[in-house]
């Protein structure tokens, strides 16, 4: 069952987003706990790994969907700005930018 909230093909979107949250997260060579203290615990650690998964805990085939509070501050403290494109068909896709150049997942 996806979200209901959110349609299905978002799915793929916030496991691609999380990719990149976490490859940025590693690029620093930061566990998921230095990248909280880095942020002052604006989150926790629960909310990151959903964020870098893409997924929601009660189930794997339902994307997840992080406040807009929680993208701002992982965008500040990675240096990576988000773009939100709502003009694709199948919905909206979030992209990590460092330098004006799109984050690679992996």
């Amino acid at each position: 069952m996806v979200h209901k909230r959110l349609r299905a093909d978002y799915l793929q979107d916030a496991k691609e987003f999380g990719r990149q949250v976490r490859y940025l997260r590693e690029l620093r060579g930061w566990s998921q706990d230095r990248l909280i203290a880095e942020s002052g615990h604006e989150f926790n650690k629960k909310t990151l790994a959903r964020v870098e998964r893409g997924t929601a805990d009660d189930d794997p085939n339902s994307p997840t969907n992080p406040e807009l509070r929680v993208l701002i501050e992982l965008c500040r403290v990675l240096g990576a700005s988000v773009v939100i494109d709502v003009n694709r068909p199948s919905g909206f896709q979030l992209q990590l930018l460092q330098d004006g150049k799109p984050v690679p997942s992996a």
